[in-house]
């Protein structure tokens, strides 16, 4: 019975819009938007292409004042601080893998760190590449607590890094 339902609801999401297709829709005014309805040529009617509406209205614009900026006074703050973080970081790695029977914790920078200083230049930018796109990328996406979340939790990462690499040296 079940199979039925689902047989019978996709044969109308089928045909709807096929059906739809056949008739000649114009565009419409209501209440200072419009809508603009995009109908294809199609083939035939067993041509399957859902029929989207379109609106438009008035668009209002963010003033400038009120607009967030990515890289805002204490976003750089954030990133010089991870920055620093991470080249204390990559010295530190550096300098317990010159020592006897020591190897790198992370499996995703092991590759790069035991090829000496440039692997480790390569992995310590790849991971301020990864924390700083992170970032960006909430920030692209209105979600800016997270943005900030992230950018945090990249500083406490690193620095619990820097933290157990110096305990290590002893």
């Amino acid at each position: 019975m079940n199979y039925l339902r689902a047989i019978v609801c996709l044969m109308c999401l089928m045909v709807l819009p096929a059906v739809a297709q056949v008739t000649k829709v114009g565009a419409t005014q209501a209440n200072n938007a419009r809508v603009d309805v995009a109908l294809s040529e199609a083939p035939s009617a067993l041509w399957v292409q859902p029929v989207l509406p379109v609106v438009s209205s008035k668009v209002q614009t963010v003033p400038k004042a009120h607009s967030q900026v990515f890289l805002d006074r204490p976003a750089k703050i954030r990133f010089s601080v991870l920055a620093g973080l991470v080249a204390a970081d990559g010295v530190t790695t550096q300098q317990l893998l010159s020592m006897d029977g020591r190897r790198e914790v992370d499996p995703l920078a092991r590759p790069f760190v035991i090829h000496g200083t440039a692997g480790q230049l390569a992995a310590s930018s790849l991971g301020y590449a990864f924390g700083l796109g992170t970032s960006y990328l909430f920030h692209r996406t209105g979600h800016h607590r997270m943005e900030h979340i992230v950018e945090n939790l990249a500083i406490g990462v690193e620095a619990a890094c820097v933290t157990n690499n110096l305990i290590a040296r002893r």
